[in-house]
């Protein structure tokens, strides 16, 4: 029997995964409530140039924009250098440009304690964007590691009123979350389904009491793997 459950999704969904649910007969409305938008960063080559190459991307968006500001800047990566990420999306986006991942995580929390527990890491470069996260920087400096933060990007917020009702809502980060409030409010009925436990946190902020289910893992295959199951539908 087919169903009829409406999903709202807070970022436009790769194509492939956008079909798994159109195959399952789900309603899907899709809107970035954030954008992304590059920041020339006017410290990178010096950054890059000056000190030790340990490298840390907690976003795709970080690693694309290091990515792209390398190339134009014509820097050479030292073949030494030790890229830590968190898994998913960041990670892939890593090897898709060639780069290793030498220190991986599932979240920000147990990446900077995998970093603490290595011996020779002393100082390193955070690629991160302008509303990062505390946690990292915070554990790692506690720890008497010397850390440079780059600024990349920034997420503005393209926040919309839906009228529409929803059986889940899908959140992909904490800025689209804040975006998503500003003109919305939550059904009681609705399930929140969240890539991972930095975004599940975020929304613990508004105090709303819908149920909330989150992916363990940072993709968005997982994430609606997760959807599927929770609404007893075998992918």
């Amino acid at each position: 029997m087919k169903n009829n459950f409406s999903i709202l999704s807070t970022k436009i969904l790769k194509p492939y995964i956008l079909q798994q649910l159109v195959d399952n007969y789900f309603n899907i409305l899709e809107h970035n409530f954030i954008k992304i938008e590059e920041i020339k960063n006017t410290q990178f080559i010096s950054v890059l140039n000056e000190h030790q190459p340990n490298y840390i991307f907690t976003s795709k968006n970080a690693v694309r924009s290091f990515v792209k500001q390398t190339v134009d800047s014509k820097i050479k990566i030292n073949k030494k250098a030790v890229f830590c990420t968190l898994s998913g999306e960041t990670q892939k986006a890593l090897l898709d440009e060639g780069f290793s991942a030498t220190l991986v995580a599932d979240n920000a929390t147990d990446l900077a304690n995998k970093i603490i527990k290595e011996k020779n890491f002393k100082e390193a470069i955070f690629f991160c964007g302008e509303k990062r996260r505390d946690e990292l920087p915070i554990i790692l400096r506690e720890a008497g590691i010397a850390l440079t933060e780059l600024v990349l990007y920034k997420n503005i917020e393209q926040p919309k009123k839906i009228d529409n009702g929803f059986q889940a809502i899908l959140f992909f980060s904490p800025s689209a979350i804040k975006s998503f409030f500003k003109e919305n409010v939550l059904q009681k009925t609705t399930a929140c389904f969240c890539i991972g436990y930095t975004t599940a946190n975020a929304l613990k902020e508004y105090k709303i009491t819908n149920k909330t289910i989150v992916s363990n893992y940072p993709s968005q295959q997982v994430m609606i793997d997760v959807v599927l199951n929770y609404f007893n539908i075998k992918n």
